[in-house]
C-alpha cells in the first residue's frame, strides 16, 4: 500500500507582521512571523510579558489584525474575514482559556460553559446545557453547575474557562497564560488537566507562557526574541530528556510498591 500523504497544517501562519503605536513611537512586536502545526499538537509559545506571545494569539483568533501576512486555520484565511466574519469563525472553531478567567459573573458555572455551544448555529439550549453539564463533570466540578464565579476558587474557576473552551468542540484551543494567576500548585493541576482534557478530545492547544514546568509536556516549543518567531528544538530536547526521567522514576516507583496481600495469604 502507497504511503498516504501527510495531512495539512492545521494552522498556518504565514510572513505576519505586527507593529504599534505608543506615544507616538513605534514598536515592531512580530517581524516576518511563520509558523505550522498540525492537528493535536501541543504547541508552546515562550517568551516574557510583553514578548509579543498575547499579540500572535489574537492574530490568530481574529481579535486583532495583522500589519501584513497571512493566517490559515483548516484552509479559512482568517487575514482576509472581516471583523464580523472573523468573529463568527473564531465562536465555532477557537476556544480560548485566559490567564483571568474571564468568566461572567452574572452568569451561573453551568450558563458559563453552555454558553459558546448555545452561540453555535442549530443548536438548541436543553442539548447545550447537557453537553455544558458532561464538560463541567470531565474537569470535576460536575456539581457547581448552579454556582456563581465569585464563589468559586481561581483553581475551580479556570477549570471552568477549560471546560468553556471545549465545549463546542472548537479546531483549535488557544491558551494565553493559564496558569499566570495561580499558585504553584495549583498551576501544575491545572496544566495537567488542560492537556489531558485537550488530548482526550483529539483539540490542537497552543499555549502562550512563560512558566518552564510545561516543557517536559510541549510536542513543540517556540520563542519570541526581539520580535522573531524561533523553534526551540534544545529547550525541546532538553524537556524530552526530563520526561524520559520522570516516567522512568515513576514505573520504577510502580515496581517498588508492594501488591496488596490477602491477610490469608501472608505467611
Amino acid at each position: 500500500m502507497p504511503n498516504q500523504p501527510p495531512s495539512p497544517p492545521l494552522v498556518q501562519i504565514r510572513d505576519i507582521t505586527k507593529r504599534y503605536t505608543e506615544a507616538g513611537n513605534e514598536r515592531l512586536v512580530l517581524d516576518h512571523v511563520d509558523l505550522s502545526f498540525y492537528a493535536g499538537e501541543f504547541v508552546v509559545l515562550l517568551g516574557p510579558s510583553g514578548s509579543g506571545k498575547s499579540t500572535l494569539l489574537n492574530l490568530i483568533s481574529g481579535v486583532d489584525e495583522a500589519d501584513s501576512g497571512s493566517i490559515f486555520i483548516n484552509e479559512t484565511e482568517v487575514t482576509a474575514l472581516n471583523e464580523r466574519d472573523r468573529t463568527l469563525f473564531r465562536r465555532q472553531s477557537i476556544g480560548i482559556v485566559f490567564q483571568s478567567f474571564n468568566l461572567i459573573p452574572t452568569l451561573t458555572v453551568l450558563e458559563n460553559v453552555s454558553l459558546p455551544y448555545e452561540l453555535q448555529p442549530n443548536t438548541n439550549r436543553s442539548t447545550a446545557i447537557q453537553e455544558a453539564q458532561q464538560f463541567l463533570a470531565r474537569v470535576g466540578l460536575g456539581d457547581r453547575g448552579g454556582s456563581y464565579p465569585d464563589r468559586l476558587s481561581g483553581g475551580q474557576q479556570q477549570r471552568v474557562a477549560i471546560a468553556r473552551a471545549l465545549v463546542h468542540q472548537p479546531l483549535l484551543i488557544l491558551a494565553d497564560e493559564p496558569t499566570g494567576n495561580l499558585d504553584h500548585n495549583t498551576s501544575d493541576e491545572i496544566l495537567n488537566l488542560l492537556l489531558e482534557t485537550t488530548r482526550a478530545a483529539g483539540k490542537t492547544l497552543l499555549m502562550a507562557t512563560h512558566s518552564m514546568e510545561v516543557i517536559p509536556l510541549a510536542d513543540r516549543i517556540f520563542r519570541i526574541d526581539n520580535a522573531k518567531l524561533i523553534e526551540d528544538t534544545e529547550r525541546l530536547k532538553q524537556g524530552a530528556v526530563l520526561r524520559a526521567e520522570i516516567e522512568a522514576r515513576m514505573a520504577d516507583e510502580n515496581r517498588k510498591t508492594p501488591e496488596a496481600i490477602s491477610p490469608l495469604e501472608q505467611p
